[in-house]
């Protein structure tokens, strides 16, 4: 759990870090993934909250809501200061979504070479007489 305050850096330095493992090893991102549901929302006005951050309080946003993401990924949801109002730390979510492309391509990859050796084989038979 975190506390927002308007900064997007994280430190990651591995002097700073412990308990370092691959995502791969700590969830199955592509599954995570699925559970998520993308929408389009617009903020309530909230005068104890300013989040706006210089932009148009009623624009309508892309992205998550926060209650939803706590349910399948407790830690990429914080608090804004020292409020209830939940934030997402879409910098975690952006990693879970790297890891389904990597995987993803590891799939491809062998998706295709399966589809080569079938060519070869397919090309190695016999044709029939005409």
């Amino acid at each position: 759990r975190f506390t927002y305050y308007g900064d997007t850096r994280a430190v990651s330095d591995r002097a700073s870090t412990q308990d370092i493992r691959t995502l791969a090893e700590s969830i199955d991102a592509t599954d995570l993934l699925g559970q998520l549901q993308p929408v389009s929302y617009r903020r309530k006005d909230n005068p104890d909250i300013d989040l706006t951050a210089g932009c148009d309080e009623q624009a309508i946003r892309y992205g998550f809501i926060a209650n939803d993401v706590q349910k399948v990924l407790p830690d990429a949801v914080g608090t804004v200061g020292e409020t209830d109002t939940l934030c997402l730390d879409y910098q975690a979510l952006n990693t879970v979504l790297f890891q389904v492309v990597k995987d993803q391509e590891v799939r491809l990859a062998k998706l295709e070479s399966e589809k080569a050796k079938m060519q070869e084989f397919i090309a190695a038979m016999p044709r029939p007489l005409a």
